[in-house]
């Protein structure tokens, strides 16, 4: 399931990464590269994750 792609997900767990990333982020990143990276990372596999946020509740 790690390689799965984050957008195969379910609308709620897509959300909830959306959210934990948001979180995670926040305190680096601003406006338009915030948005980015979210945006980026939502179309990524959820193996590529890994690093930002914890994946473990997701697979």
């Amino acid at each position: 399931m790690k390689t799965m792609y984050v957008n195969q997900l379910n609308n709620e767990t897509q959300e909830a990464i959306r959210q934990e990333l948001h979180t995670n982020l926040i305190d680096i990143l601003t406006g338009n590269e915030l948005t980015e990276a979210i945006n980026d990372a939502m179309d990524s596999r959820l193996s590529d994750l890994e690093d930002t946020i914890n994946i473990n509740q997701y697979v």
